[in-house]
């Protein structure tokens, strides 16, 4: 935790709102998304409880979660937060439920209030100074034994691009993840990880199951419950 400090050298922190409302600020499907992202969002689905719950999307950016899970059910409250206010106008337009524009460490809304929050690919964006400060808002804002459903990238090697477009500031492993979980309050009870395959992404996803350390996973999807 003490690595975390401010006084450490960081990532340069691309993410600004005006950053963010460039990228997010026409409306985009996830069937023209790749294989992986596809089988992210749904695995993250399919960690969602039974019943009738409040949900809220923490960098909910172009819907796609909510996109593919009002397919499948009406039974939940839908709340979202975004830096990007681009990103609320159109969610708004486009989904039944209540989207806010603010910071994931300072969420619009009750505490103790929600069932379940969801973060795809939201903490690999946040400095390592804010990380435990969002946990923690996150664990007010969740019911007892609420379920958190998280997603990062791993095994990026950021230390070699030339460039840093999605302003990660973040370099996760699966480790490291599941250590900032258990440090905050979260128990994991499943993940699963996924391959950013650019050819064959079907086949070469299911040889993973028969050989999983030929390749080095991409993408981690995390459900864990608050204590």
């Amino acid at each position: 935790k003490k690595l975390y400090n401010k006084k450490y050298i960081s990532i340069l922190d691309k993410n600004t709102k005006k950053f963010w409302d460039e990228k997010l600020n026409s409306i985009v499907y996830l069937d023209s998304q790749d294989g992986m992202t596809k089988d992210r969002i749904n695995q993250a689905i399919k960690y969602m409880p039974e019943g009738k719950i409040k949900l809220l999307d923490i960098g909910a950016g172009y819907g796609f979660f909510e996109e593919e899970l009002t397919k499948y059910r009406n039974n939940i409250a839908i709340y979202g937060i975004d830096i990007s206010s681009e990103a609320i106008k159109l969610l708004n337009r486009r989904f039944i439920g209540n989207f806010k524009t603010s910071l994931a460490n300072k969420i619009p809304f009750e505490n103790t209030f929600f069932d379940v929050v969801v973060a795809l690919e939201v903490f690999e964006h946040i400095p390592p100074s804010n990380v435990f400060e969002v946990y923690q808002e996150i664990y007010k804002k969740l019911k007892t034994y609420g379920e958190l459903i998280i997603s990062v990238p791993t095994n990026e090697h950021l230390e070699k691009m030339k460039d840093n477009p999605n302003g990660h500031v973040r370099q996760y492993n699966i480790d490291l993840i599941k250590a900032e979980l258990e440090m905050n309050g979260f128990d994991i009870v499943s993940f699963s990880q996924f391959f950013a395959f650019s050819s064959f992404y079907t086949i070469k996803s299911l040889l993973t199951k028969i050989l999983p350390h030929l390749w080095e996973p991409n993408d981690l999807v995390i459900l864990a419950k608050k204590r």
